[in-house]
């Protein structure tokens, strides 16, 4: 009897030892930007609220001028680092044909990007830019042509997940 007790007593040793093991977490970065223009002004924003009564959009933006295959975020080359999109931006134009739109660092400020939008505003000269409603380029999708602002459909408000550029 004393035998099953010894074995039992090892396994539940080794059961603690396991548990008390740290794992290292992944670190975390949260970006706002993947715009590698020299001028900020000609990125693809995407913006935490819709136009106000001017067809501005004025609140915190997310900037880019490449395809985004999920607004949540991705894992870094080496699987260390989760990269995760967020809302944020100081001051900063977006160049449109319809006025002037602005990155300001206010409402939705460190919001997730995924399923939080509400405008768009393309400041790319050379390409347009679709978002859809799934990530991986999936579903409802709307078009934004190349210096152009629109508030995101009904179906896309608060329901995006990827966007591509298309050009």
């Amino acid at each position: 009897m004393k035998r099953p007790l010894a074995v039992a007593a090892t396994l539940a040793a080794t059961a603690l030892v396991s548990l008390s093991t740290v794992v290292p977490a992944h670190a975390i970065e949260y970006v706002s930007d993947t715009c590698n223009f020299g001028d900020k002004a000609n990125c693809f924003a995407i913006f935490f609220n819709s136009q106000n009564e001017y067809g501005m959009s004025t609140s915190s933006c997310f900037m880019s001028n490449k395809d985004i295959d999920d607004h949540y975020g991705v894992n870094s080359p080496n699987g260390n680092i989760l990269v995760l999109y967020q809302f944020g931006y100081n001051y900063q134009p977006i160049n449109s044909n319809l006025g002037g739109s602005v990155c300001r660092p206010n409402e939705g400020s460190g919001q997730q990007l995924k399923n939080n939008a509400a405008s768009v505003v393309n400041g790319d000269p050379w390409a347009s830019y679709t978002v859809f409603y799934n990530s991986n380029f999936y579903g409802t999708a709307q078009t934004i042509g190349a210096y152009s602002k629109a508030n995101l459909i009904a179906k896309l408000h608060d329901n995006n997940a990827s966007h591509r550029r298309n050009g």
